[in-house]
């Protein structure tokens, strides 16, 4: 694919490819939702992500390493392109040995992370605000985080979280998120629903 080499966004969703292409350097924009599994996948060269362009990186419903996000990330990270890391809803090698933040690789121009459904934490969060100084938005629904990474994603200037779907966040925390001026969406799910600090099955006779 390098002979295309005005190429700025590639859409690999749903593509299930065995084979991953070596990418052209131009892009901006590479969108791989639910398209591989990196650690099965053949590649025909060793060297397929020199992106130094890239700005947004989308690699929701995959199946990935610890080192998977670094590869594709190094170059642009490391010409401050990285804007936005969408990575929710990937099943990871041991989450119970490898903390999710150490997926991660840090960046000082990220704006926008999504973990929706990633097996992390209160400990994750604290260690990813150190890892995205300028992150502005992050999608955190179906996650197990508590008020403690909402009370620290304010404190650090982040101005929307989406915690649609999480059970474990007194809904007095989200208001007080809100009097800041921090955009939240807390949708329940699955007929549950906030009651001041308790989350309330709904139930009909």
């Amino acid at each position: 694919m390098t002979q295309w080499s005005n190429l700025e966004t590639l859409d690999f969703k749903n593509t299930h490819v065995l084979i991953f292409p070596k990418l052209p350097p131009s892009l901006k924009h590479l969108i791989l939702d639910e398209s591989f599994s990196p650690k099965h996948m053949r590649r025909m060269d060793e060297v397929i992500y020199s992106l130094p362009l890239l700005e947004t990186l989308s690699l929701q419903r995959n199946d990935i390493e610890v080192s998977t996000i670094w590869e594709i990330t190094r170059s642009c990270i490391q010409a401050n392109k990285l804007k936005t890391l969408l990575c929710g809803k990937f099943d990871c090698d041991s989450p119970h040995e490898t903390p999710v933040h150490e997926y991660l690789p840090p960046s000082s121009t990220l704006e926008e992370l999504s973990l929706e459904l990633a097996p992390i934490n209160d400990e994750d969060i604290l260690a990813i605000i150190k890892l995205y100084p300028n992150l502005k938005k992050i999608n955190l629904s179906q996650t197990r985080v508590t008020q403690i990474s909402i009370d620290a994603l304010v404190k650090a200037g982040v101005k929307s979280i989406n915690l649609d779907g999480c059970l474990k966040v007194p809904t007095r925390f989200v208001a007080m998120a809100r009097e800041e001026g921090v955009n939240i969406s807390m949708e329940t799910m699955n007929g549950l629903y906030p009651i001041g600090d308790y989350i309330t099955k709904q139930v009909y006779y």
